[in-house]
């Protein structure tokens, strides 16, 4: 068994062991992008006309809270943090979401770190 494989399944076994501390969360990504095609009227006039196309990118990933902290933002507001922990397997990409809902309160993904095993979430309340 290679290490890659070794972590792999020993990550999924701490997941196991966590029983409840592991719950789900559905993280999204929405795009929205406005496209303007022109248009000729009937008298051959050049018009624009407006398309709005929008996508939301869903999956649900086991998730543990790792860590609940309030900092201070650049604008100096405070604003709580909170650091979750998931599968690297489960999320290959943690670049395309922005945002993560769970005890029906969407947050918004402000960084990540992803190692082999691991990716550490680290979010706020929307």
């Amino acid at each position: 068994m290679s290490y890659k494989n070794l972590i792999s399944s020993s990550v999924d076994v701490a997941f196991s062991s966590a029983g409840d501390l592991a719950f789900e969360a559905v993280l999204a990504n929405s795009s929205s992008e406005k496209y303007t095609f022109p248009e000729v009227d009937g008298f051959g006039n050049l018009t624009s006309g407006s398309t709005i196309t929008s996508s939301i990118t869903t999956t649900t990933v086991k998730v543990i809270l790792e860590e609940t902290k309030l900092e201070t933002n650049n604008e100096g507001v405070t604003v709580t943090q909170k650091y979750l922990i998931a599968k690297s397997k489960d999320i290959i990409d943690p670049s395309v979401y922005d945002t993560i809902t769970f005890d029906s309160i969407t947050h918004t993904i402000v960084s990540y770190t992803k190692d082999i095993a691991l990716v550490q979430l680290v979010v706020t309340e929307v």
